[in-house]
């Protein structure tokens, strides 16, 4: 299997995936998209700071109403703070997951999420507790000249990616009553090389990915 840099933009064919026979009848409603109802994800070495749910009709014009979970997290010490964004459909949800990964120096995508929620996916991406510019890393690589910040370098290597999917699992759980019964990964370049890491920790995070 190779997975590398040199898969720009490996994206699944989320097209041709069978998703009509794991199609679920979830118990979303506007009153389920709430912070009371949502419990805070539980990590080990980790402290969640803030967790919202708000209902967006008609998300980005695409006909999908999602419920947008944002769950911000920090690591004790290391003085981070990662943002992990979560969209769940609020009806037709396909029973399935996919984690967005981002390109260059970019963790993640928040902008990606939308037209995969349209297409019936829970689905969610991170920060990493830094700017997402895929061309300059400049404004947290080093914490100063010759200083590479260890933590945010960390969270980018592969730790974000760990705990952004056990978080928009956990959250997927709380939310539709049930957990999601398969996993994707979509990412770019970069996206796809730093999920080789996170893979060779924990294998079983994702079903299938590129």
């Amino acid at each position: 299997m190779m997975i590398g840099s040199t898969f720009a933009c490996a994206l699944m064919a989320l097209g041709s995936l069978p998703i009509a026979n794991s199609q679920v009848t979830p118990r979303a409603t506007n009153a389920s998209c709430s912070a009371a109802n949502i419990p805070s994800p539980i990590l080990f070495g980790v402290a969640i700071t803030s967790l919202t749910a708000t209902v967006l009709t008609n998300y980005t014009g695409l006909g999908v109403d999602v419920c947008q979970v944002n769950v911000t997290l920090t690591h004790p010490g290391a003085n981070d703070s990662v943002l992990n964004q979560i969209l769940l459909p609020m009806t037709a949800w396909n029973g399935r997951f996919q984690g967005i990964g981002g390109g260059g120096f970019s963790a993640g995508s928040f902008s990606a999420l939308a037209p995969i929620a349209a297409q019936g996916y829970a689905c969610v991406s991170t920060d990493a507790g830094h700017v997402l510019n895929s061309t300059d890393a400049s404004s947290w690589g080093l914490i100063s000249p010759g200083n590479v910040n260890q933590y945010l370098l960390l969270n980018f290597g592969y730790r974000s990616y760990h705990e952004m999917t056990v978080v928009a699992k956990a959250v997927i759980q709380s939310f539709y009553g049930t957990p999601a019964s398969y996993s994707y990964w979509n990412g770019c370049s970069t996206g796809i090389s730093l999920l080789c890491s996170f893979l060779l920790l924990i294998f079983s995070c994702f079903l299938f990915f590129t």
